[in-house]
């Protein structure tokens, strides 16, 4: 368990659910920071990376990931609540579909988050469809994004670099998820192996969505480790 501190009281942490900033900078297991401190191990391993500014990340290659056994990650089992989604991210590679985090199953039941040919998408599954959004050609290659998405009803916002970019939604919107209790929730990868190519750092997911204006300072407080 991490010690109590100024962590707790930032105001950008108010309902943090997930928090993993990477502190270790080695091993096979990452601490997540906020309550109630998930259990992260990783599946098949990827890269620690010390940045030239001394802080460390995670390099990622398909099917590198981070998970979280389902009885361990029954609050991160979004069906009707508000949500927000952050990471830092740093692509080698937009070929393809790149998960950032996974509960469920395509078509099945839970959503995931992924980038996929420059777009930053959410998708929630229905057990016979999945529908969703997709913020358009907002992430970049080869440079550090923050990108981030919030969940309200069936209304999702992107966010990239703070500024909310142009989203599609399908034809339903962003429906409520079926239910995925049993689910190991993944981080960089999902169960069809669409795994991230490239480096992230602090991935955080409230329990809310956050509002532009908080979107904005959290890019702006953090924006200097990256030179972005």
């Amino acid at each position: 368990m991490k010690p109590l501190g100024s962590f707790d009281l930032a105001p950008y942490h108010r309902d943090l659910l997930l928090c993993l900033p990477f502190r270790e900078g080695a091993g096979t297991r990452t601490q997540d920071w906020a309550k109630p401190y998930h259990p992260m191990i990783f599946g098949t391993t990827p890269t620690w990376t010390t940045l030239d500014n001394g802080l460390a990340v995670l390099d990622f290659t398909s099917p590198d990931q981070l998970q979280c056994a389902g009885a361990d990650s029954a609050d991160l089992d979004f069906t009707s609540e508000d949500f927000s989604l952050a990471a830092w991210a740093y692509h080698d590679n937009l070929s393809s579909a790149h998960v950032l985090f996974n509960r469920g199953t395509v078509n099945t039941c839970g959503w995931e988050w992924y980038t996929a040919v420059g777009n930053l998408a959410l998708r929630t599954n229905q057990a016979a469809s999945r529908e969703g959004v997709s913020g358009m050609g907002c992430v970049a290659l080869n440079t550090w994004q923050f990108l981030l998405t919030t969940r309200s009803g069936l209304v999702a916002k992107m966010y990239a670099n703070g500024e909310q970019v142009v989203a599609t939604s399908t034809d339903n919107g962003l429906l409520d998820p079926i239910a995925c209790e049993a689910q190991t929730f993944l981080v960089a990868n999902n169960p069809n192996s669409n795994g991230f190519d490239g480096m992230l750092w602090n991935l955080r997911i409230w329990r809310r969505a956050l509002s532009a204006s908080e979107v904005k300072g959290i890019f702006e407080a953090e924006r200097d480790l990256f030179g972005v």
